[in-house]
């Protein structure tokens, strides 16, 4: 089932942001970034890809794998895991060309599948479809590292709200 799973979300990002690695202009299209706190728990692997780019919008598409704890309570190896995807539009606010400020926001689903005690005091995986949105400003130094803060509030589920701040660092290509 988990590998079924993990074709099905994975495989098609990765085939649709391809074409992104062809691209013989100078400026970036995709980003590869490591997230602490935001949609994907406290630590997240994610990739974006822009759809649609004009002088001063992006809009794109963003899937990323997290985690928030490998050990259960009782001190077993079972991590809780997060999927997160969605949407997002950056805005430009200043357009000095390799150093662009841009406004960021973004939404989306995120698949959760965390441990939890269950009535025998056992530990049961638990699996959810919560949501997220993001706000934020991301910075990118020479056309390739980006930096980005943002506020991530996180809608559970039983209508619990979830507030989360999210420091990015990665790469743009």
């Amino acid at each position: 089932m988990q590998k079924a799973l993990f074709h099905i979300l994975f495989l098609p990002i990765f085939i649709w942001a391809l074409p992104s690695f062809a691209q013989s202009d100078s400026t970036w299209h995709s980003s590869f970034y490591i997230e602490a706190g935001g949609a994907g728990g406290i630590t997240s692997l994610n990739i974006e890809h822009y759809s649609f780019e004009k002088e001063s919008i992006n809009i794109g598409a963003r899937f990323g794998l997290g985690t928030s704890r490998l050990r259960n309570f009782q001190d077993e190896f079972q991590p809780d895991y997060y999927v997160p995807f969605g949407l997002f539009t950056e805005i430009k606010v200043i357009k000095k060309r390799p150093n662009p400020l841009l406004i960021y926001f973004g939404a989306g689903l995120i698949y959760a599948s965390t441990v939890q005690v269950n009535d025998e005091f056992e530990p049961q995986r638990v699996i959810k479809l919560n949501s997220y949105f993001q706000a934020g400003a991301t910075y990118i130094i020479s056309n390739r590292l980006l930096l980005r803060l943002s506020y991530s509030p996180i809608i559970s589920r039983g209508y619990s709200f979830n507030h989360w701040a999210a420091l990015s660092i990665g790469r743009t290509f």
